[in-house]
């Protein structure tokens, strides 16, 4: 059975909260009366108890940064092994700073409602599994329909506005040679690992390939892979047993390639270039608490354009990307392996389906 901890700033809320934590079952484990210097803590408290539940009583906080502090410190200790339940006001909207944040550090409960409704929300929520389609609703784009589980959608009557942007993006070739993009939802989660192995398995194909890498990039993988790139800087290129490897040129530098795969980095810093690719794939985490930077892309984007994307889920388990897929339904997903060397091209049934696309456009 679950074991909960509450956390609120108003002892008067107290009340309510235990109340919904008890009629869903739930054994309430501690409650916490916090104060803004101490939410931190409590936050922390309540994570090394071992509980599986957090409510965190928002609502009551007079300071955001304190309640995001708090989410912080509970992520530090237990990852995404604790399920948060963020309570906030009646009248929070989607897309507010404070919920943008909660979402980007996996938070997929969000309850809004006044004090004598709390209960009975919160009750209803932790009687149901999170949801994470459900979640990316409190992102701004437009309101949602009926709850489906682990979701309560703020009651007032006023809509998000919505502004629809048509954007056209044209597929180039640098002199006549297909460029695949690959750009990252966020830092670390093998965009550079996926570029390289594209490049390995084309190149296994009997293809010419080429890969650009960021010169800082490519001067790390010299220090993982034990590969010597002293002395690899901006505009210059090495060879790696037939593979070309490039930093910070542009694919029309490369005329001797058949096909250029290029590591544009973090998606947020490069979507003009990204879009550019023939090929595009979108690289993401798919643990729970990565999942917040690729789902502000996919609502922030419009859907003509992340129609064409490939997304690319990494670090993932095979439920954790079941249900990546569920939520980017009708998006192309693929699974990437992460193996320990990127150089083995020889067998890498999981890049089929992007290589076969880069071969569409050969």
């Amino acid at each position: 059975m679950a074991e909960a901890w509450i956390i609120t700033c108003d002892e008067r809320r107290a009340g309510a909260l235990t109340t919904g934590t008890l009629e869903a079952g739930v054994v309430l484990a501690g409650t916490t009366v916090a104060n803004v210097d101490t939410l931190k803590d409590a936050g922390s408290t309540a994570a090394n108890a071992g509980v599986s539940v957090l409510v965190l009583d928002a609502a009551s906080s007079p300071s955001e940064a304190a309640v995001r502090s708090t989410i912080a410190a509970v992520r530090l200790v237990r990852g995404d092994a604790v399920r948060i339940v963020l309570v906030v006001d009646k009248f929070t909207r989607p897309g507010e700073p404070l919920v943008i944040s909660a979402l980007n550090d996996g938070v997929r409960d969000i309850v809004a409602a006044s004090p004598s409704e709390i209960a009975a929300t919160l009750a209803m929520v932790l009687s149901t599994e999170s949801s994470y389609a459900d979640a990316m609703r409190w992102r701004g784009k437009e309101a949602p329909a009926a709850a489906r589980s682990g979701f309560a959608w703020p009651t007032g009557s006023t809509r998000p506005q919505v502004v629809e942007r048509v954007v056209e993006v044209e597929r180039v070739k640098w002199v006549g040679t297909p460029v695949v993009t690959v750009a990252g939802a966020q830092r670390r989660v093998g965009t550079t690992h996926l570029a390289l192995s594209l490049g390995r398995v084309l190149q296994a194909q009997g293809r010419r390939a080429a890969v650009i890498v960021p010169a800082v990039t490519l001067a790390a993988l010299g220090d993982t892979y034990e590969l010597d790139f002293d002395g690899l800087g901006r505009g210059q290129r090495a060879d790696f047993d037939g593979l070309t490897l490039a930093s910070d040129v542009t694919p029309g530098d490369l005329v001797d390639a058949e096909v250029v795969v290029w590591d544009t980095g973090v998606y947020e810093d490069s979507a003009a270039i990204f879009k550019l690719g023939a090929v595009r794939c979108l690289v993401f985490g798919g643990c729970e608490w990565e999942l917040g930077p690729i789902s502000e892309i996919v609502s922030s984007e419009p859907e003509g354009v992340i129609a064409d994307f490939t997304y690319c889920v990494t670090l993932a388990t095979e439920e954790d990307f079941a249900l990546c897929v569920e939520d980017l339904a009708g998006l192309s997903c693929v699974q990437i392996a992460f193996p320990a060397d990127w150089k083995d091209g020889a067998s890498r049934a999981d890049l089929a389906a992007i290589v076969s696309a880069i071969g569409r456009e050969t």
